[in-house]
């Protein structure tokens, strides 16, 4: 599901704004939490455990390393948050390259193929720095488990960015108090990204690829 398909627009946009204006306060992390999981898994069904495995590990590793009043306790529970998150990183990315290029020292070496899921560059390395803001003592660690997945997973930012660190937007999840200026205003935001989205990047796109594709002919003629 992209941001600007009809399926986004008219449905997806339509009922999230829906369920989340008619759900008392105190339940609206669970609606955002609901749809950004829902909006994942309409791209990414085979790779959702992945995401909602690293809501649970990191929010209970800064959970544990707040409580902790040892310092080398929280430098190990540190350190093994980041040998998962990295571990997992490069697991996805790197290992079918690797294992390429050791295969031609040991020839019968299997290669994994595997399916890299979107966005987890992202989400990986936001949660990272979850669990290290919380060892600098930066800020405290959400209230729940929800309240974290929902700052990891909301979808707004999940499959392109930006990263967000935790503390920028901890007291928007609690207060969650929306006025009529600044929802105009992010719609306003809305309608200028995805006029850009549609009518230049879109386009822009287009070109580039059969500029690409005519310089790969041109090359192979010569």
């Amino acid at each position: 599901m992209v941001f600007s398909s009809v399926i986004f627009l008219f449905f997806f946009l339509t009922l999230l704004f829906l369920c989340y204006f008619i759900t008392p306060k105190k339940y609206r992390n669970f609606i955002l939490l609901f749809f950004s999981i829902l909006f994942y898994t309409c791209g990414e069904p085979k790779n959702v455990f992945y995401l909602i495995l690293s809501c649970i590990l990191n929010y209970f590793f800064g959970k544990w390393i707040y409580e902790s009043s040892s310092k080398k306790r929280k430098r190990v529970l540190l350190l093994i948050s980041f040998i998962y998150n990295l571990g997992q990183l490069f697991y996805f990315k790197y290992i079918t390259f690797f294992l390429e290029n050791l295969q031609l020292l040991f020839p019968d070496i299997a290669i994994i193929r595997v399916l890299l899921p979107i966005g987890i560059s992202f989400y990986t390395f936001q949660a990272i720095s979850y669990v290290v803001d919380i060892y600098r003592g930066k800020h405290a660690p959400a209230e729940g488990l929800v309240e974290f997945a929902t700052y990891l997973t909301l979808f707004s930012q999940l499959v392109a960015g930006p990263i967000v660190r935790f503390n920028d937007i901890q007291e928007d999840l609690k207060k969650k108090k929306i006025t009529i200026p600044e929802f105009s205003l992010g719609i306003q935001r809305f309608i200028i990204g995805l006029s850009k989205k549609v009518l230049l990047a879109n386009a822009l796109g287009e070109y580039i690829t059969v500029l690409q594709t005519e310089t790969v002919l041109a090359s192979w003629m010569k």
